[in-house]
């Protein structure tokens, strides 16, 4: 039976909420220790980070169309055809994650040259990014391994790897930063390397819990065997959530492009401002992957019905954390942006930028309930081109006009990403109000 009440909902997101924390405080560690190196650092590793998450976001190719398949073929009571769902996965996650690699180490230093930053900015950029390619293959499995987990309905798995992976890399990069335990001090590259670590203990951790999960019964051999249909429906669901992943930070590289107009300062408060703002998507990653795997599940055993009551649970429990969120974000901007920086002009771009963005989370509630319903459904279409008009026709077309064609300054920018968050949700609603995903087969 499964369990639709806002305790099972709850239930199944917290772990992942604190899977994101640990990911979080990754993320605040990287930042923290970096830019007591100086603004030049924490610019650089600032674009890497965005160049990285480009290649995150890939892993959508795979993960969509496993948490669609699996979380149905659950539902259905097909537990063969969910372990062979799982296992085409983590062999197209393979794949792609040394593809990944290799085009990422052969591009690396014409790609940096698209953001026109500073020489010293641009090198410091480049060596970080290398060296974070070498974590590609591992990151790509781990984050699908995950979507097997969280699609069975498991979300304490990934966040107690997740937990471990970032305790991994804080304790790793001062170290490999600043030297000791006879390993040289590496500066900024030495945070990157702690990264790398971190995702290997992470992936050998997973798979060694794959292989022990007992609602799948996964095994070892399921790797050696090509189903090619399979593949084909994975990757027929996923490569609209690629798509989707892909053009959500694409735009944000040209944005970042754009920032870099207004001085580095920008770009170090643009990237200190995002690290606040996910503490609100924290919460709302836990509700997406509750909602798509109970609307996966529901689905596939044919309770259509009792899905739009989880969706009407998802909006409720989302206003009520956003309301506090928002609060947060007003009454305490630069002192979170000083966090980072004492930097006058960088604690007041950041704090705008916390202020401004903040508004427009009210309606990023929506969003996220609609995308988790989108993807469970198997139905990755509509995010997918909401987002396309978002993030490049109002975004990227809002901060281009505000810098090049009518200078108004970089708190225009933030205001394009308020209205470009506000749209995305307002229409993904509206289109899942349409109901078609209700019919959808995987």
């Amino acid at each position: 039976m499964i369990d639709i009440s806002y305790k099972n909902i709850i239930k199944l997101a917290f772990p992942v909420m604190i899977g994101m924390v640990m990911h979080l405080i990754l993320g605040f560690a990287d930042r923290f220790f970096i830019a007591k190196m100086g603004v030049d650092e924490a610019a650089g590793s600032s674009l890497s980070g965005t160049l990285y998450w480009l290649l995150i976001t890939f892993t959508a190719l795979v993960s969509a169309g496993t948490t669609a398949i699996v979380s149905r073929k659950i539902g259905e009571n097909s537990d063969d055809e969910a372990i062979l769902g799982a296992s085409q996965s983590i062999i197209l996650a393979i794949f792609f994650g040394v593809v990944f690699l290799l085009i990422g180490e052969i591009t690396a230093d014409s790609v940096f040259k698209f953001f026109n930053a500073s020489k010293n900015v641009t090198d410091i950029g480049v060596s970080y990014y290398k060296v974070m390619l070498f974590a590609t293959p591992m990151m790509f499995l781990s984050i699908v391994i995950s979507a097997v987990f969280q699609a069975a309905g498991d979300t304490k798995t990934p966040m107690i790897v997740f937990a471990g992976m970032s305790l991994v890399n804080v304790f790793a990069n001062p170290i490999f930063m600043f030297g000791g335990m006879g390993i040289p001090a590496m500066g900024v590259t030495g945070a990157a390397w702690g990264t790398v670590l971190a995702e290997f203990f992470g992936f050998v951790w997973i798979f060694y819990r794959l292989y022990k999960f007992e609602k799948l019964k996964f095994k070892i051999s399921n790797l050696f065997k090509i189903d090619i249909l399979m593949m084909k429906r994975v990757m027929k669901i996923g490569v609209w959530g690629g798509l989707n992943g892909f053009s959500r930070p694409l735009s944000a590289l040209v944005l970042q492009r754009i920032v870099s107009f207004h001085g580095t300062s920008a770009i170090a408060a643009f990237s200190f401002g995002i690290q606040w703002i996910s503490l609100f998507f924290i919460f709302f990653e836990g509700i997406r992957v509750a909602i798509s795997t109970l609307s996966g599940q529901l689905l596939g055993a044919k309770r259509v019905l009792d899905v739009d009551i989880i969706i009407k649970r998802g909006l409720k429990l989302g206003f009520v954390v956003s309301v506090f969120l928002v609060f947060f974000f007003f009454v305490f901007s630069e002192t979170g942006i000083s966090i980072f920086s004492t930097d006058s002009l960088i604690i007041k771009m950041g704090s705008e930028y916390l202020k401004i963005v903040s508004i427009s989370l009210f309606l990023a509630v929506p969003l996220i309930v609609s995308s988790a319903v989108f993807m469970g459904s198997g139905d990755t279409i509509p995010p997918m081109a909401v987002s396309f008009l978002a993030n490049w026709g109002i975004k990227v077309g809002f901060a281009w006009s505000a810098t090049y064609l009518f200078p108004i300054g970089v708190k225009a920018i933030w205001l394009g990403i308020a209205i470009a968050l506000t749209f995305e949700g307002i229409v993904l609603y509206l289109w899942l109000l349409r109901g078609k995903w209700r019919t959808k087969v995987v």
